[in-house]
């Protein structure tokens, strides 16, 4: 270990005092390592706590914040001593980092872009363990797949996507697999449209499955309401287009159904990481050959900066 990140971010279950624990912890021992806060910075209050925490550097999200934004959050850390990393995925935005005096630039945790094109704004690519490592030291979930017959798409635009995933026998398919094979086991279900999202709440009511849809439009406080309605039982199904593909913790999620095909391996990770949380196996109902198309989470692949060739049409 070269060093470490801390997530301190209240949604992913983060604290302060998850930064003071790592932070103690490497200055018991012989060899510091140093250690980045991971937050949405946008004050300076923020950077003074990661110094008070025991912090080496914070993380400055580029295509986040307004120029001045940047300019206050860099000068507040070299005030403290602490380095600042600009966190940059496009060529504008390190004009924008380089223009405050940016040192440090990169670090993104995602190794290619859900379109498939490369990072060649990087200069390297550092590769961290495998998913079966992860697995076999505890950090993720093991899984089981069941690959039920799966639409076949020739036509990758997007409107051709989303009616070939809403016919009723794909939809008839995954409630029927998931009363077999995850039954009362918390699910998120992925769709390819809103409308596709209601056309599925539908159908699993019907079937006595609790679900609801989750969208963009929903005030944070809804959104919590239902997550912790997966949690609690009140609900089996949490049916979304795009809102927690990534980055929103769903802890309670043990199941996904894959009802959105796509051709982006990142977009297939996102979907399938959201039920990798430690704990019991997550169970992964694939009914759009993504698994067949991708892989699983734990394929083994050689990532590059390059990218890699993707069909033209919808993501």
């Amino acid at each position: 270990v070269t060093g470490v990140q801390t997530c301190t971010l209240p949604i992913f279950g983060g604290t302060l005092d998850d930064l003071r624990g790592v932070t103690s912890h490497f200055r018991s021992v012989a060899t510091a390592r140093p250690c980045i806060r991971k937050d949405f910075f946008v004050h300076p209050i923020q950077v003074l706590q990661a110094r008070e925490a025991g912090a080496s550097a914070i993380l400055i999200i580029v295509r986040a914040l307004t120029d001045d934004e940047m300019k206050t959050l860099a000068a507040a850390a070299t005030a403290a001593g602490l380095d600042a990393l600009f966190e940059i995925h496009n060529e504008p935005e390190i004009a924008r980092a380089v223009a405050h005096g940016a040192k440090i630039i990169g670090f993104s945790a995602t190794p290619e872009r859900l379109d498939g094109r490369g990072l060649q704004i990087f200069d390297r690519l550092i590769c961290g363990p495998t998913v079966r490592e992860l697995q076999a030291d505890g950090y993720l979930a093991h899984t089981k797949y069941f690959c039920p017959p799966s639409v076949q798409v020739t036509d990758w635009r997007e409107r051709a996507v989303e009616l070939a995933a809403r016919q009723q026998s794909v939809t008839g398919d995954a409630v029927d697999t998931w009363q077999r094979r995850a039954l009362n086991v918390p699910t998120i279900v992925f769709c390819t449209s809103l409308t596709h999202c209601d056309e599925v709440c539908v159908a699993a009511r019907f079937a006595n499955i609790q679900a609801a849809t989750i969208d963009g439009s929903m005030t944070n406080d809804q959104r919590r309401e239902l997550i912790d309605g997966l949690a609690n039982g009140k609900l089996h199904w949490l049916v979304s287009c795009e809102l927690i593909s990534e980055g929103l913790d769903v802890p309670a999620c043990k199941c996904v159904i894959q009802l959105r095909p796509t051709q982006s391996l990142a977009l297939h990770m996102q979907q399938i990481g959201r039920a990798l949380r430690p704990g019991a196996t997550a169970v992964i109902l694939d009914h759009v050959g993504n698994c067949e198309r991708l892989g699983g989470a734990e394929t083994l692949r050689e990532w590059s900066l390059d990218g890699r060739a993707k069909s033209r049409g919808t993501k």
